[in-house]
């Protein structure tokens, strides 16, 4: 039996995508962590702007 379970994790993959659970494994997954971030970082700079009275 080669059943693994949630917590057995291969330290020595060779890939990202060899991880389990890895969220940063795929292009699309980082790009939408990126998408993500830089909507983040603009909310917060709108948000000091409007706070700072211009």
């Amino acid at each position: 039996m080669s059943a693994r379970g949630p917590y057995d994790i291969d330290r020595y993959a060779d890939t990202a995508s060899e991880v389990p659970g890895n969220p940063f494994a795929t292009l699309g997954s980082r790009l939408c962590c990126l998408a993500a971030m830089a909507v983040l970082c603009l909310g917060a700079i709108v948000m000091l702007w409007r706070v700072s009275g211009r």
